[in-house]
């Protein structure tokens, strides 16, 4: 599950998002996990949270909140877009809390990952067939084998480290580096 969820669904309705919203909404909101999952994890998990935390949050939901109330949002694109990006959010925070969840317990990084990585393989191969086009041809060049090894050394290894990483450290400190990495 937690590999259909995320890299799966979520990069899949991120880059849809991508297409019909702007940067500035993008960045806003995905700017909201390193102070909403500190929370989240104290309720589900119950883990500690700085008061800072908690004041960085409402200051941040203020100022998200004085964001979209300028922004136009009437138009169904934009409208999409934002839904989509408050899903993928959404989802982003449920397998955080998963990851966290599961990496207490004594199952192996490696299974971890690697399920996440075959569950998000079949769910890219199921959006192919059912919305790619497959009339394009394929043709195995060394591009091919270069996309092979961008995915591993972009996705695999960061994902394997990042759920490492979820053994030690609170969701809520994971989470901010998450987004100081890849802003």
């Amino acid at each position: 599950m937690l590999g259909v969820l995320d890299p799966g669904l979520t990069s899949l309705l991120f880059v849809t998002s991508l297409t019909l919203v702007s940067v500035s909404n993008t960045v806003l909101v995905m700017a909201l996990m390193p102070f909403s999952q500190p929370i989240l994890a104290r309720l589900v998990l119950k883990e500690e949270v700085q008061s800072s935390v908690w004041f960085g949050a409402v200051f941040v939901l203020f100022g998200l909140s004085l964001f979209f109330l300028g922004e136009q949002i009437i138009n169904k694109d934009s409208l999409l877009g934002n839904v989509l990006l408050l899903t993928v959010f959404g989802l982003m925070t449920f397998s955080q809390l998963l990851t966290r969840k599961i990496m207490l317990t004594e199952i192996s990084t490696f299974v971890v990952t690697s399920s996440q990585m075959v569950s998000a393989t079949v769910i890219m191969f199921l959006n192919l067939i059912f919305f790619g086009n497959l009339e394009l041809p394929f043709q195995a060049s060394s591009g091919t084998i270069m996309t092979f090894v961008y995915l591993v050394f972009s996705l695999a290894i960061p994902f394997f480290l990042y759920n490492q990483a979820m053994r030690h450290i609170p969701v809520g400190m994971a989470s901010l580096f998450l987004y100081w990495l890849f802003p």
